[in-house]
């Protein structure tokens, strides 16, 4: 888990997901709403741009998204709200280290 900005907003709780090849995110209708990124019309996957998607200081600009795809049960589905997955396009700049014995996720590249 992570927190994740999306466009500058309040950053929300976001899981990991190296895979989503194509993608660099992934997220509710509720995430998208605020955030004001329109989801074209239509019924399964489609592709979305997020201006700024931020995972602390790492950044990724013009991040492609994927609407449609998200797990509906996965977004409340914990005792708290899952805001999307932060997949494979967002880490692929970076340098990604899973710290399992300090429990951290380290990015190391371009911000």
């Amino acid at each position: 888990m992570v927190e994740v900005s999306v466009n500058g907003r309040e950053p929300v709780v976001f899981f990991i997901d190296t895979g989503g090849a194509g993608s660099g995110f992934t997220a509710p209708d509720a995430t998208y709403t605020p955030g004001g990124i329109v989801i074209p019309p239509g019924d399964g996957p489609r592709l979305v741009t997020v201006e700024r998607l931020a995972l602390g200081r790492a950044v990724r600009r013009d991040a492609p998204g994927m609407a449609g795809v998200f797990p509906e049960a996965l977004e409340d589905g914990f005792r708290f709200r899952i805001g999307g997955l932060v997949t494979y396009k967002f880490f692929q700049a970076f340098s990604l280290t899973f710290d399992f014995e300090r429990m951290r996720i380290l990015l190391d590249g371009p911000s």
